[in-house]
């Protein structure tokens, strides 16, 4: 019977000491709970606030939208502008183009009085070139000249033999001696050396 009434105390025991666990548990919980609510609570304020925020930024970009449209009016007369511009930078460049062409037609120019020029340079260095052939020419003609003339007169000096000559080979016999004296009367004394010739001849 003791040990029963123990069992029963024990039973008592861990049914109130379940009941202040579950107690505890469910305390637990609901604080749980409670902490989820809060921060569900300051989730939605900061839904709110991004909310607010959203608005602030849909503001804000209202705003820029709005900046966008007059930059971009501003951007569209600022092209009609630099359309005028292109057309007026349009008007000279034809300007240009129109001086360029002329400049062109003045550099065709230029180069055919270059090109005539370089004609005549070439024809004046073609006649440069024949008076030197000429020059060198005239120059061998007179080298051919003067050779021939030494060559001619060398012959002359050594070719011809006077005593073998036929106009001088006759039958006549040699002078007299008397011939030598009277040359000799009439001559200077420096033809003796050509009377020694003449004796020696046969």
């Amino acid at each position: 019977m003791r040990v029963m009434r123990v069992m029963r105390v024990m039973k008592v025991m861990k049914v109130t000491r379940m009941m202040k666990v579950m107690r505890a548990m469910r305390v637990t919980r609901m604080m749980k709970v409670t902490k989820v609510k809060k921060v569900m609570r300051v989730m939605r304020v900061t839904k709110v606030m991004r909310v607010t925020r959203m608005m602030k930024v849909t503001k804000v970009m209202r705003v820029m939208k709005v900046m966008k449209v007059t930059r971009v009016m501003k951007v569209m007369r600022v092209m009609k502008v630099m359309r005028v511009m292109r057309v007026m930078k349009v008007t000279r460049m034809m300007k240009v183009m129109r001086v360029m062409k002329v400049m062109k037609v003045m550099k065709v120019m230029k180069v055919m009085r270059v090109m005539k020029v370089m004609k005549v340079m070439r024809v004046m260095k073609v006649m440069k070139v024949m008076k030197v052939m000429k020059v060198m020419r005239m120059m061998k003609v007179m080298k051919v000249m003067k050779v021939m003339r030494l060559k001619t007169a060398g012959h002359e000096v050594r070719g011809l033999d006077f005593s073998e000559h036929e106009s001088l080979q006759t039958d006549s016999p040699p002078p007299p001696p008397h011939y030598y004296v009277l040359m000799r009367s009439d001559d200077d004394d420096d033809d003796d050396d050509d009377d020694d010739d003449d004796e020696d001849c046969p």
